[in-house]
């Protein structure tokens, strides 16, 4: 989809690749304790996504910053599609 390359560009690959561990290693946790009580064995890269996608909208949105809409908003829809295909 061209998301990670658009975030590289604007960034760094340095940033690029903090961002996305922090981002997957939140959404790891996070399902864990969504999940807590459950036999759920819980793997993928969603959070670590969705975490470069948030913080590109972030940016744009603080800085006020011209992203490209489109190319962010099919990433989120893909990306929340295939979580209903598995659950």
């Amino acid at each position: 989809l061209g998301i990670g390359f658009l975030f590289e560009n604007m960034f760094s690959r340095r940033v690029f690749i903090a961002v996305y561990m922090l981002s997957g290693i939140a959404g790891g946790i996070l399902s864990a304790v969504v999940h807590r009580y459950e036999l759920i064995v819980s793997c993928g890269a969603s959070g670590a996504i969705l975490g470069i996608t948030g913080y590109l909208l972030a940016f744009g949105l603080c800085n006020k910053i011209e992203l490209p809409f489109s190319k962010i908003f099919t990433n989120i829809c893909c990306v929340s599609n295939t979580w209903k295909l598995i659950v």
